[in-house]
């Protein structure tokens, strides 16, 4: 991350135009892509950051980011102030924007003032529509605002999605508004690059006899652990000691307060600043990764980034025999997949009793990352069929 580190700063504390925004150029015959404030966490990273470093290393795209906002899971991008340059707005032949819950005509009609050829892109990373009530940030989000992001997303040239399932239902929704005029929806992949892992040894040598089963996510996911506790409690009572459990990222309670993991003996990891999250995965060592997840609407939406995220760092993965996970786990291959808490025991057993099995997924789920999700691949194409 030590590029995003370095783009963060300059982005931060340089005032002074050319030194802010070296990428600046306005007769370099290539496609200028504006991606506008993203948040530095998971969503901005992938969806916006990372493919704006990407671009800049094509001989065909040049992209600037206009800022780059600190993580505030208390707001939404709506909310922060976004003074973007007059320069920035001519220099752009597409403008990159997060997904909005408020009017975003006058983000259009403004910059409109200033080159009228632009083309707006509004990229989605998870289904709002879709967001089951248990989900934290369900209450949050009113109808209105809803319905008001679905007549943004229509007012878009281009709408892009994480999924080609997300990318399918917004595309359905969008035009039962029967507006005039529909955008063209993308599939833009998630993928993973050299900036992720800068620094950062991928293979962690053991340091002792115990085996490491890690759960990653937050606490929008505690519907998710829960559906494996019981097996869980299980795996403890026949290993004991020989083997840890630890939730990265989760405090172990549900939205109500409620504690969750009171029958388990476990480590907790509170969640980390973005840019330390890699570095603190590697330095947690696991030896197995669980992805249990429910077989929702909204979840088959999701992109299946936690999983790519393990196997770039040698961590073997069971996950939940549902989308998005079985459209890229080859069971007993890459990963392994399960339905019923018989096949979650099972595997996490001949997980943990045989290491070089271990040794082999990781080795197969590697090459899978690297070789379909790496910039040179899927991303590749559809980015060119997006900023044409």
């Amino acid at each position: 991350m030590k590029d995003v580190k370095a783009l963060y700063k300059r982005l931060k504390e340089h005032q002074v135009f050319e030194a802010k925004y070296p990428e600046y150029a306005m007769d370099d015959n290539k496609l200028h892509v504006l991606y506008v404030a993203p948040w530095l966490n998971g969503s901005g990273y992938y969806r916006m950051i990372l493919p704006a470093l990407t671009l800049n290393t094509s001989k065909t795209h040049v992209a600037i980011i206009t800022d780059i906002q600190k993580w505030d899971f208390t707001r939404q991008f709506d909310e922060a102030n976004h003074d973007i340059n007059a320069l920035l707005i001519d220099w752009a032949d597409y403008v990159v924007l997060p997904a909005m819950l408020t009017d975003a005509t006058y983000i259009i009609r403004n910059m409109s003032m200033f080159k009228r050829d632009l083309k707006f892109v509004m990229d989605m990373d998870i289904s709002y529509h879709a967001m089951p009530q248990y989900h934290p940030d369900y209450r949050k989000i009113t109808d209105k605002q809803r319905e008001q992001l679905l007549l943004n997303l229509a007012g878009m040239d281009v709408v892009t999605a994480a999924s080609e399932a997300l990318k399918v239902q917004y595309q359905h929704l969008v035009k039962s508004l029967e507006s005039e005029s529909i955008p063209r929806f993308e599939y833009v992949p998630n993928f993973f690059s050299s900036y992720t892992y800068q620094e950062i040894p991928l293979h962690q040598k053991p340091t002792s006899n115990i085996t490491r089963i890690g759960l990653v996510g937050n606490g929008s996911m505690h519907a998710d652990f829960v559906l494996i506790l019981g097996v869980l409690k299980n795996i403890q009572k026949i290993y004991g000691g020989k083997v840890e459990l630890i939730f990265f990222g989760w405090n172990g309670k549900d939205p109500m307060g409620n504690y969750l993991l009171e029958e388990l003996t476990c480590t907790i990891e509170k969640s980390v600043c973005f840019t330390d999250y890699f570095t603190r995965l590697h330095e947690l060592a696991l030896d197995i990764a669980l992805l249990p997840l429910r077989d929702t609407s909204y979840n088959s939406t999701k992109s299946p980034v936690k999983y790519q995220e393990m196997a770039a760092a040698q961590v073997p993965v069971i996950a939940s025999n549902v989308a998005p996970f079985k459209d890229i786990i080859k069971d007993g291959d890459n990963g392994f997949l399960a339905d019923t808490g018989k096949e979650w025991h099972e595997k996490i057993v001949s997980l943990i009793e045989d290491p070089k099995l271990r040794e082999q997924v990781v080795e197969n789920a590697d090459r899978y990352i690297w070789d379909f999700h790496a910039p040179s691949g899927e991303f590749k194409t559809a980015i060119k069929r997006v900023f044409i």
